[in-house]
């Protein structure tokens, strides 16, 4: 049995930022009160260009089903990098250091993994991280370590964080396309 799916496009002009963010936030409540899904493309100042938008917006609607979030509005400009990713070959581009420490031996290396994704999503705080983890800050920072010495990578290294994040997010990616 196939189910039909409704889609409404809204064009919406505006002409400052604050206009922009409020509409946002008036977007989300309706969402979460309605049940709703919003996916929006990246604002556009001419009419010819609105297509792409409208594109961007389409490709949120499958990125929301496959990469479920708590969200109810998907902003392209905020899920560029999960578009890009959609569309990378996967297997050759994963971290060295991210294979090491599934491929470890150690109980513990699922929780280092989940460790650094969410040292990364609170920007390298640390004491964020162990809010968001309900761990002690010293047992981040031994994790972080181990992290480091099982990977052989620096966390301080830029390109290797991001390489680092890059992999995780398509980890994340494959285990929800499957």
């Amino acid at each position: 049995m196939g189910f039909m799916q409704d889609y409404i496009v809204v064009m919406v002009s505006w002409n400052k930022e604050e206009a922009y963010a409020l509409l946002l936030e008036q977007l989300k409540v309706l969402c979460r009160k309605n049940q709703l899904v919003a996916c929006l493309g990246k604002p556009r100042l001419k009419l010819t260009e609105l297509t792409e938008s409208y594109r961007e917006a389409r490709k949120m609607l499958s990125l929301s089903n496959v990469y479920k979030k708590e969200e109810t509005v998907f902003d392209y400009s905020d899920m560029v990098v999960y578009d890009m990713l959609m569309n990378a070959d996967h297997k050759d581009h994963i971290h060295p250091g991210i294979i090491k420490l599934m491929d470890a031996e150690e109980s513990d290396c699922r929780d280092y993994l989940l460790t650094l994704k969410t040292y990364f999503q609170s920007s390298f705080n640390l004491k964020k991280t162990s809010e968001m983890l309900y761990l002690h800050r010293n047992t981040v920072s031994y994790h972080l370590k181990k992290i480091e010495d099982i990977a052989g990578i620096s966390l301080e290294d830029y390109q290797t964080c991001l390489h680092l994040q890059l992999s995780l997010s398509m980890l994340e990616l494959d285990v929800k396309n499957q």
